[in-house]
């Protein structure tokens, strides 16, 4: 089981965030883990972030759709939850697929296990970002009082994905995932790809 994005280390707190979700995807994830827990089966939920892939070109594998949030390099227009100055965890699908094969071999699972692709936070990515297009991105930043009505600053690129996605809870993608205790420390020969690497091979130029 994978847990994209929403990783916080309080029950309740994921809950509600799922809840303003989706309640039945709420209601079944934990459901699901209860049962896991009843079951006697040694089992694991792979905590990875945001998948780096939704930042990337079309045509970067696995071809995920975009879902343009907080960034949208094409356009070159940010919305910064913030200040932009807490760290994210960004991970590719293939090298989160990496570490679930590898992690068949693991003694032991315990309940949850993270995979840490690249910690940055959203200040470094535009840096970063700005650096691959060659230009400036114009920059906003949303307060925490805004946040908390579920607003954000509406890019370009969200108008594309507002039927696939709800309007209100898009601040909701965000996560971070602690280094310590990750499968990277136990998996030190698996090297994720970066931001900086993704950003240079898609848009590079563009």
């Amino acid at each position: 089981m994978s847990e994209e994005s929403f990783s916080y280390p309080e029950p309740e707190i994921r809950y509600q965030i799922l809840v303003d979700i989706c309640d039945i995807t709420a209601d079944i994830y934990f459901g699901a883990l209860e049962e896991l827990r009843k079951s006697g089966l040694e089992w694991t939920v792979f905590h990875n972030g945001i998948f780096l892939g939704y930042f990337g070109t079309p045509d970067m594998k696995p071809h995920l759709k975009p879902i343009v949030f907080a960034i949208d390099t094409e356009n070159k227009v940010a919305g910064i939850p913030g200040d932009g100055s807490a760290p994210v965890t960004f991970t590719y699908t293939f090298d989160l697929a990496k570490f679930v094969v590898a992690a068949l071999d693991l003694e032991r699972w315990e309940e949850g296990s993270c995979v840490v692709g690249n910690e940055l936070t959203f200040n470094e990515f535009v840096v970063l970002a700005q650096e691959a297009r060659g230009s400036k991105f114009e920059v906003h930043y949303d307060d925490i009082e805004t946040l908390e009505r579920f607003e954000v600053t509406e890019l370009p690129g969200h108008k594309a994905i507002y039927e696939r996605f709800p309007k209100k809870p898009f601040q909701w993608f965000i996560s971070h995932i602690p280094r310590a205790g990750s499968l990277n420390e136990r998996l030190p020969h698996l090297k994720p790809l970066t931001v900086k690497e993704m950003l240079n091979r898609c848009w590079k130029n563009e």
